[in-house]
């Protein structure tokens, strides 16, 4: 798709500006509550000890930083691979962050997800120096089973991008690369630029936007499942085609730039749902679980309870404990109060009830 675009600046779209901003990432420094950084050694990101791993990749977590108001996402060389024992002989090394999860494992560190569908999602960003280093950035979303690429660079043209929505359990993988131009039909060069790029992304629908500008939409072959945000930049990034020769030493260190990141919920949809909830208090003691969103404000009202964190930071997953003696077939209520960014607050109530003769607290 050849497009072009009506304004350079940073626009969001109008269908979404009245919608509730339930993220906001401004970078005044590096949140490690709500980014990972990736590494060379979890099992999300592709380790270098596997022998069907990338002979040129892996995560460095000192390649992403927070500087004067941005992130800095690094692709660098080493200038030796024998001084680093730990991915010989990989000489390039990418940076990524990921918004977190509350809860990980190390057979599946993406239990739960920050970003429900019918959501449009924006990052203001300048990527790598992609032509002819062959470098890639990328802004991306991944679920379970399905990954939605918002933006990939891989040196195709100066101003080219992807999107795609991997679909393995159809054997689906669609790209539609997009070609930016000016209003006067001139390339616009996008590792020399900040561009808004945006994604609204519905069961029904998906939409890419540039600069508050529709520029490709789809639709999905079946319900997308929530998603975490990734941004990510390296030599082998996602979109680098085979046969790329091997960057020469001037690219490096090439920087992917990220002024801001923002989320918006319809309005019709609620963003905070429960993911469990135990009405009925066993052994004295009940377990709630809500969506995690790292923006988020978390208030529990629980008069009869106290109140406490289950291993995690964030106030999303916590277990209620009786204060005093509870009666016999009588609900108690709780509620939750979660105010967003932009002071939209949603709200959440349940009741409980004793089950058994366990009357006392602890």
């Amino acid at each position: 798709s050849r497009i072009r675009l009506k304004s350079m600046t940073a626009e969001t779209p109008l269908a979404y500006q009245q919608w509730p901003m339930f993220f906001l990432e401004n970078f005044d420094s590096l949140n490690l509550k709500k980014w990972d950084r990736s590494t060379a050694i979890p099992v999300d990101d592709f380790p270098c000890g596997r022998p069907d791993g990338d002979p040129f990749f892996f995560m460095r977590s000192e390649n992403v930083f927070v500087k004067d108001g941005f992130c800095h996402i690094l692709s660098t060389k080493k200038t030796d691979a024998s001084v680093d024992t730990l991915c010989q002989p990989r000489m390039y090394c990418s940076g990524e962050i990921k918004s977190t999860t509350y809860q990980k494992s190390e057979t599946d560190p993406f239990l739960n997800y920050n970003f429900p569908t019918d959501t449009y999602i924006e990052a203001r960003i300048k990527v790598a120096s992609n032509y002819r280093c062959h470098l890639g950035s990328s802004f991306w979303l991944w679920g379970i089973g399905q990954e939605l690429d918002i933006l990939e660079t891989s040196g195709i043209a100066e101003n080219a991008f992807s999107v795609t929505l991997h679909e393995p359990e159809f054997g689906k993988h669609p790209t539609r690369r997009i070609y930016l131009k000016d209003s006067e039909g001139e390339r616009i060069n996008i590792s020399e630029r900040f561009l808004t790029i945006g994604c609204m992304y519905s069961d029904t629908i998906i939409r890419f936007y540039v600069n508050g500008q529709e520029v490709f939409n789809r639709k999905p072959l079946k319900p997308l499942k929530p998603f975490i945000l990734r941004l990510g930049n390296g030599y082998v990034s996602m979109a680098r085609p085979k046969g790329n020769p091997l960057p020469p030493d001037e690219c490096f260190p090439a920087e992917f730039l990220v002024d801001y990141v923002r989320a918006f919920q319809h309005p019709s949809r609620k963003s905070i749902a429960w993911l469990s909830a135990n009405n009925k208090i066993t052994n004295n003691e009940a377990t709630f679980k809500v969506t995690y969103l790292p923006d988020a404000i978390y208030e529990w009202s629980a008069p009869n309870f106290d109140v406490r964190k289950e291993t995690w930071d964030a106030w999303n997953f916590v277990k209620l404990r009786p204060i005093k003696p509870l009666q016999k077939g009588k609900k108690y209520p709780i509620a939750l109060k979660i105010t967003f960014p932009d002071g939209h607050i949603e709200s959440l109530k349940e009741s409980v009830e004793l089950e058994d003769d366990v009357r006392k607290a602890n």
